[in-house]
């Protein structure tokens, strides 16, 4: 399966597509055949690939609409984000232009909402943090409504508690109290 999924890249990268297509549908059947998410993933992505390559940009669209779904079985966000770009991208080859504007319009939206959370948390770790800074990246952050971890909170209520809002400090702190102490400290260990 393997030696035919890379076999089925040398070819394509070669311009040998219809060589390229049958190397890697052998591959895929067997990907089935043994039930490995990841490989039939892989070779959707790959055959998606392939028919761009080869203008071919309905097939495109077939196999990386699997790919997308077959990422999201195995469970990796990067593959699914990358899933998601390269099918926007075929729905623009296609002239799907709403379809290839609503994934973009996601990864975007999922880019800058949790690059949000990671520039407060670089922030707090300064020599000198500014927690009106940090502060308003958290509200912003909660207005388009990202999930916080428990990690996060913390960062939060630190950042309260720099600005001298000390009772906003220790409502969230008390709030904290009802999570499981594993989870309470898993960050500091």
């Amino acid at each position: 399966m393997k030696s035919l999924f890379y076999l089925g890249r040398i070819q394509s990268n070669a311009g040998e597509y219809s060589d390229a297509i049958v190397s890697q549908l052998k591959a895929q059947s067997l990907a089935y055949e043994v039930g490995d998410t990841y490989w039939k993933a892989m070779l959707a992505s790959s055959l998606g690939y392939t028919y761009n390559l080869n203008l071919c940009v309905s097939r495109e669209v077939k196999w990386l609409e699997d790919a997308l779904e077959q990422w999201k079985e195995y469970g990796d966000s990067t593959h699914i984000s990358i899933a998601m770009r390269n099918l926007a991208r075929a729905y623009h080859n296609n002239h799907e232009f709403v379809r290839s504007d609503s994934l973009y319009t996601i990864l975007r939206d999922q880019g800058y909402k949790s690059s949000l959370l990671y520039l407060a948390g670089n922030e707090i770790q300064r020599d000198e943090p500014n927690p009106e800074k940090i502060i308003n990246l958290f509200k912003e952050a909660m207005a388009r409504s990202v999930p916080l971890s428990i990690h996060d909170y913390y960062i939060y209520a630190y950042a309260l508690e720099l600005s001298g809002d000390r009772s906003s400090a220790q409502s969230l702190l008390s709030q904290l109290d009802s999570y499981p102490g594993d989870l309470k400290t898993d960050y500091f260990r």
